[in-house]
Order: structure tokens, then sequence, then C-alpha cells
């Protein structure tokens, strides 16, 4: 199994983030053709908030957190 591309230090807008998922994912169009479908489903359906977007956002994406801000 491939490994899933990763998104660095995603914003906290849920719109940003689907956009940063999408970006990751041009590499494999069948891929991304599925997470499209799936969170516009999911919008249209009303059948998730933000943390069920993340839910979805994960399950083909990683994500990466750099913590330099904490040590300001």
């Amino acid at each position: 199994m491939s490994q899933k591309p990763t998104v660095r230090n995603p914003d906290g807008n849920v719109f940003f983030i689907l956009g940063a998922c999408q970006k990751a994912l041009r590499k494999t169009p069948e891929t991304l053709e599925r997470f499209k479908a799936e969170t516009q489903a999911a919008m249209e359906g009303g059948e998730t908030d933000y943390h069920g977007m993340l839910e979805i956002c994960m399950k083909y994406v990683d994500f990466e957190i750099d913590d330099e801000d904490d040590n300001a």
C-alpha cells in the first residue's frame, strides 16, 4: 500500500484544509476524485461537522504540524 501524502501546518479553516488536501492528492487523480466525492456528499447532506470533515481528510492524507510557534 502506498503512503498517504502529507499536508504540513494546515490552517484551522476547513475550506483551506480541504484545498490543501486536494492539492496534496493531485498526483493520484482517482484518489482525488474519491476524496472530492466524499467531502462534497458530506457537505451537501449535512452529515458532518468540522471534526467530521477532518476525519474524512485524515483517511486520505497525513497532517504534519511544526511546533515552532510553541517555543515563542
